[in-house]
């Protein structure tokens, strides 16, 4: 099995993509982060794999802090 994809999930919202070298049928080839603030409390991102065969890979999310302004 091969990776296809990489994809950056933000809040259940695609946010990011990478697709890797050799696969043909992927139009994004670069990978641009947007961090524009969200109006939730807290947000929260984890990657998402796209395997060859159609299958799934998560990585644990991550809940990052908010710079606080004094």
């Amino acid at each position: 099995m091969t990776i296809n994809r990489i994809e950056l999930i933000k809040n259940s919202h695609l946010l990011a993509a990478q697709c890797m070298s050799g696969v043909q049928s992927c139009s994004t080839d670069s990978f641009h982060i947007d961090e524009t603030p969200s109006d939730r409390a807290e947000d929260y991102n984890y990657l998402r794999v796209v395997l060859s065969q159609g299958e799934f890979a998560w990585s644990s999310p991550v809940w990052p802090r908010k710079s606080i302004s004094h």
